[in-house]
């Protein structure tokens, strides 16, 4: 007894600074079992221990361990674009994890990494959640310009788009105003119709014959989608992708022999078409403008609606 009390002395540490009880607790967390009962004797053994100090460090080391969590983030992305763009912010969040998973469906993170690691990465989380639940008004118009119009701006103030209008002698041809959420994707379609006779019925009533035209329509105008999403700088990027159809009329003409010996005349549809896939970036109080071809061109001002509280909708 008296030689295993010497060499418990002799193996004790001294406890004069923190390096060393950092030194006597790795032995306690170490995944040797006898090193670990070496590190209770050598406490149980000295009497200069300072117990609070040791716990307070214990506690310490216990928390400052990899914790395995997992995020239900379901809510941020509901579509295969928007899942893939969550993936790289979540990656960023996740920074310094040891380890970062999602499930196939994207609706769940796996997260195992410090206590510092996981409070950054909530705050991540709600700061998406924050952003996405901001909602962004959209007003389209689309102007029609006489001929001769060389160049368009492209950003104006409401008054100066007013004045610009006049002074061009522009005319608006719809302007649509829809309102979406941060980061989700609408569906705008300014067209209109245009009729054409693409062909004919032939009804037989005894001994008479008659033709009856079926009309076709073309829709002609600007199809676009667009998803606004916040920037830091507190303007609005509007990713955009526009589908622009123009009637090329008058329509050509085709006969068409009819069983009755004589002809009758179909129309056939012409149109030309552009397909535009960009970015805006809208910034608060200013319209942003985009030529579309010689004599359209279309104003977007996108701005932050305040919704009152209690929901939104």
């Amino acid at each position: 007894m008296r030689i295993a009390a010497t060499l418990l002395f002799l193996l004790a540490p001294c406890f004069a600074d923190d390096a060393d009880l950092d030194a006597l607790i790795d032995k306690l967390f170490s995944p040797d079992a006898n090193v670990r009962a070496e590190a209770r004797a050598i406490i149980a053994a000295r009497k200069d221990v300072d117990v609070a100090k040791l716990l307070a460090k214990l506690e310490a080391r216990r928390t400052d361990r990899p914790v395995l969590r997992v995020y239900d983030i379901s809510d941020l992305a509901t579509t295969p674009k928007e899942r893939k763009y969550l993936v790289l912010q979540l990656r960023s969040a996740a920074g310094k994890a040891e380890r970062f998973r999602l499930d196939p469906d994207r609706s769940v993170a796996v997260v195992v990494a410090m206590a510092a690691v996981h409070e950054q990465f909530s705050k991540e989380l709600d700061e998406l959640r924050r952003r996405r639940a901001l909602v962004i008004q959209l007003e389209t118009r689309v102007l029609q310009l006489p001929e001769g119009v060389k160049e368009v701006p492209g950003h104006l103030a409401p008054k100066e788009l007013a004045a610009w209008m006049r002074e061009r002698k522009a005319k608006p041809l719809q302007a649509p105003h829809v309102i979406a959420r941060n980061g989700d994707k609408v569906s705008i379609d300014i067209v209109e119709k245009v009729s054409y006779i693409e062909d004919f019925d032939l009804e037989v009533e005894g001994d008479t014959a008659l033709l009856d035209p079926v009309v076709g329509v073309l829709e002609v105008g600007t199809a676009l989608q667009l998803r606004p999403v916040f920037a830091d700088d507190g303007s609005i990027h509007v990713s955009t992708r526009l589908q622009h159809t123009k009637a090329k009329l008058p329509f050509p003409t085709l006969k068409v022999p009819t069983p009755m010996g004589t002809t009758f005349e179909v129309q056939v549809p012409s149109h030309d078409s552009l397909s535009i896939a960009g970015r805006m970036i809208c910034r608060p109080g200013r319209v942003t403008l985009l030529r579309i071809d010689e004599r359209t061109v279309l104003a977007i001002a996108a701005s932050r609606v305040e919704l009152p509280t209690g929901g939104s909708r």
